[in-house]
């Protein structure tokens, strides 16, 4: 029977699948907004000339329809459609100072990302710096932390079609201190929620760990911080650069350390959980003066991740343990010195090749990496192999975008009775079996948490606010649940812990 269910939702899932392989067919990129067609097998380029207003440089995004035909983007502050007009109530998506202050346009890489839903809905999340962080840092010192994580909700079935943001700028963090880069999402275990992970600033609480959050299609679960176990070093200017990246499978998380110590952070990531363990940090090897990495990725077959510095290309073997051999210097500058601009950012495109942004100066080119999944030379450093006609085509970096075409794993949650949790802590449930009523004695005492209950496909079914617990225990029905296994999670604290019951 357990087969049946696997086989029967990975057919129910394939559709699916194929249709969100097309939202990232397409980047726009450049001054002018040009877009990058990768729908075909070969890589059409220049091919439509966006929106000569916005500046799609460092810190924008967006997002294909099924067909893999443009549907929305962003420069980080505002939200545009298919063809370069502000979506209604797509316009000026932050704080009035840090508008102003960043003349209309996110200069910071991965600082908007959409996240799309069933139904034509879509989540836009856009880090930025509320006035008073502007007034205090931005202003005085030139440079600051971010401290305001907002997200934006778009119906794409509003305005007969045309599309319409329908809730701006809906605060998920205020004053918290977040690094202006790094932040990427993954898609949950269950094919359709989304895990977005925002790493933290230096000066804050928070210091180094990284903010993680669930989007689903009716609500934002916050999942609170997690530690990342090494002391940190860094400065404001240096979180100028950087890059959050899952692989392919979305089992591992690696993100950039521009703390001037040569070095990234690498972790296992689970799908199910949102859970980051297993931590390790890289050293890169020294070259020249580049002391930090600004950019990163992951090779398709997940065996490779490529890290850019200002003036380097390395390769770096995850299956290699001997740190002296995994490393392969790749290239150096692709230009003159005197007119080199840079590197900044390393990004796979859907053509399976990795394309390499700029930091500063006006480029028409980017380089290419051809084969990403082999090792050393067989790698294929392309020199300028991406040209646009336009002079300032191609410069900057790659939109941020998740890997849409990922899928669902099934099941999501173990489907032993008696499989082992997840916290030390055990959740008390009773009667277990249930059959109407199901009550949950939560740990510590707890007066706030999420509960959150999934099928054994990974679906939430039953969502509880804080609100309704009473002296830490919560009753609930559970009639209306098919008969079947159920994972049932609690969020408390920053901490969570997972338990389950049988439906009979």
């Amino acid at each position: 029977m357990r087969r049946i269910v696997e086989i029967f939702a990975l057919l129910l899932l394939a559709n699916v699948l194929k249709a969100q392989s097309n939202l990232g067919n397409r980047w726009i990129i450049g001054f002018y907004g040009y877009q990058i067609d990768f729908n075909t097998s070969v890589v059409l380029h220049d091919t439509t000339l966006f929106n000569p207003i916005l500046l799609y440089e460092s810190g924008h995004s967006n997002v294909c329809d099924t067909n893999g035909g443009l549907l929305l983007c962003s420069d980080g502050m505002h939200v545009s459609n298919h063809t370069g007009a502000i979506l209604d109530g797509g316009d000026t998506l932050t704080t009035p100072f840090f508008y102003s202050f960043s003349n209309s346009s996110s200069r910071y890489s991965q600082s908007s990302i959409f996240l799309p839903m069933a139904n034509n809905i879509y989540y836009l999340v856009t880090p930025t710096a509320n006035d008073t962080m502007v007034n205090n840092y931005w202003l005085t010192n030139t440079n600051g932390n971010f401290n305001l994580l907002n997200h934006h909700l778009i119906d794409m079935n509003a305005n007969g079609g045309a599309g319409k943001v329908i809730k701006r700028m809906q605060p998920l963090l205020e004053n918290r201190w977040m690094d202006k880069t790094q932040m990427m999402a993954c898609r949950h275990a269950n094919g359709k929620d989304w895990w977005l992970l925002k790493k933290a600033g230096i000066l804050g609480n928070d210091s180094n760990a990284i903010f993680t959050f669930l989007f689903t299609q009716d609500s934002v679960y916050d999942y609170g911080i997690q530690t990342i176990p090494f002391p940190r070093n860094e400065a404001f200017w240096q979180d100028f650069p950087g890059q959050m990246k899952f692989n392919q499978s979305g089992t591992q998380m690696a993100t950039t350390v521009n703390n001037g110590l040569h070095e990234f952070y690498l972790s296992d990531f689970d799908r199910c959980t949102g859970k980051l363990n297993n931590f390790k940090k890289i050293k890169i090897p020294i070259l020249g003066g580049d002391s930090s990495s600004n950019g990163l990725a992951f090779s398709p077959n997940g065996r490779f991740l490529y890290v850019t510095q200002y003036t380097n290309i390395y390769q770096y073997d995850l299956q290699d343990t001997n740190q002296s051999t995994a490393w392969y210097y790749v290239y150096g500058i692709d230009t003159t010195a005197s007119e080199f601009a840079y590197y900044k950012s390393i990004d796979l495109a859907p053509d399976g090749k990795m394309y390499l942004g700029h930091k500063n100066g006006f480029s028409r080119q980017m380089s290419v990496i051809d084969n990403p999944d082999l090792p050393w030379s067989s790698c294929g450093f392309c020199r300028k192999c991406l040209r646009s006609e336009a002079v300032f085509g191609y410069f900057g970096t790659a939109p941020t975008m998740p890997n849409y075409s990922l899928g669902a794993m099934v099941p999501c949650w173990p489907l032993g009775i008696n499989d082992g949790e997840t916290n030390e802590v055990e959740l008390k449930l009773y009667p277990n079996p249930a059959s109407d009523n199901l009550t949950i004695e939560l740990p510590y005492n707890t007066k706030k948490a999420q509960v959150v209950i999934y099928s054994m496909l990974g679906e939430m079914v039953l969502s509880l606010s804080s609100e309704k617990i009473k002296n830490s225990k919560v009753e609930l029905s559970v009639k209306q649940l098919a008969r079947t296994l159920y994972s049932v999670r609690i969020n408390a604290d920053g901490e969570s812990f997972v338990s389950k019951f049988l439906k009979e």
